[in-house]
């Protein structure tokens, strides 16, 4: 699994929900299901929450040309993130007592920072 793969793995449920939404702000319906290759009735229960789009699907949606579009997905994906960060640091918080909101401040600016 390469960084791509893991990252779109990891996003939950209403981060695809909105990636597919931002894209039907551009796209019909219609289109949106020949681009991905799924039906139209898909696209509606993605819309709807009724399910999710797959790891796949959401990887393809990533090489669409519009790079404005494509800026939009990646905010989608760091905000959903961002938001894991901070549950895992409110998490260790609550469960042993620890704030490891500095350990993710070391980690992000070691990897990022340099």
């Amino acid at each position: 699994m390469d960084g791509v793969d893991r990252v779109i793995h990891m996003l939950g449920k209403p981060a695809r929900r909105a990636i597919i939404e931002l894209y039907l702000t551009r796209y019909s319906i219609s289109e949106l299901s020949q681009f991905l290759g799924v039906s139209k009735a898909a696209i509606t229960k993605y819309v709807k929450g009724e399910t999710h789009p797959s790891d796949s699907v959401l990887k393809k949606m990533l090489e669409i040309e519009d790079t404005e579009l494509k800026k939009r997905i990646i905010n989608i994906i760091v905000e959903e993130l961002v938001t894991a960060f901070s549950e895992v640091s409110s998490l260790s918080s609550r469960e042993i007592g620890e704030d490891y909101t500095k350990h993710l401040e070391q980690v992000i600016c070691k990897r990022f920072c340099d």
